[in-house]
């Protein structure tokens, strides 16, 4: 039969981010889609909740960019596109992933991808959802630049700034902002051509259209699977 893994989190976990249980098993069973394991069921005792999911024979993208540094644009693309068809598919039933980085990723050997812990998603039409946007959320240097100033800002375009960030660190192998820059509107800067790290036209423009440091300009999801 399939193989199965058991993620055993203690209900503590979901109390200090302001999230219920029942939030991350109704999330995680009504995200069916291809990129995002899928949740056969549940059981809990007093302290902890146990969730049934598909296993995935894949390793964290962080650790495929640690080992080869940096990514060919055509395998960067099949792997973020991945990713943001599986945000697209939350973000169309209202929900925010919140924690989307490199870690979060899984991918296989056949570069299929895979987006994984929905501990920290949340239902932006639910009644808890400024409760949950108001506690710690995020993995520090995809944290998009709103959020920074107000936790409450956050938002599906959030989830789309992380894409970007790990689009970009993927082709180039760094970051494309220090910290101190992301509080002002200059757009996103790009190595020079001599440094032997280029990307297509094609590319640059996603990237310039994922991180766009004002959310009202940022591309959405779906737009940007179909860029």
């Amino acid at each position: 039969g399939d193989q199965v893994v058991l993620k055993c989190v203690k209900k503590e976990e979901f109390a200090c981010h302001g999230i219920s249980v029942e939030s991350e098993v109704d999330i995680h069973s009504r995200c069916r889609h291809p990129n995002i394991p899928m949740m056969y069921g549940y059981y809990q005792d007093g302290q902890n909740i146990i969730m049934i999911l598909d296993y995935v024979a894949g390793k964290e993208l962080k650790e495929l960019m640690q080992v080869k540094r940096t990514i060919a644009e055509k395998e960067s693309c099949i792997v973020i596109l991945q990713v943001l068809r599986a945000l697209a598919h939350m973000h169309s039933q209202g929900f925010v992933h919140r924690d989307v980085s490199p870690r979060n990723v899984l991918v296989t050997d056949t570069s299929r991808a895979w987006l994984i812990d929905l501990g920290l998603a949340t239902d932006t039409k639910g009644k808890s959802s400024a409760m949950a946007a108001s506690s710690a959320m995020g993995t520090i240097g995809y944290i998009a630049p709103e959020c920074i100033i107000n936790s409450l800002e956050v938002s599906m375009g959030t989830d789309v700034w992380a894409c970007g960030i790990i689009l970009y660190e993927m082709i180039f192998g760094f970051s494309p902002f220090l910290p101190a820059e992301l509080h002002n509107q200059d757009p996103v800067p790009f190595p020079d051509p001599s440094w032997g790290l280029e990307c297509s036209h094609q590319v640059k423009d996603l990237i310039e259209k994922l991180l766009q440091k004002n959310p009202a300009h940022r591309i959405s999801s779906r737009d940007a699977v179909c860029h």
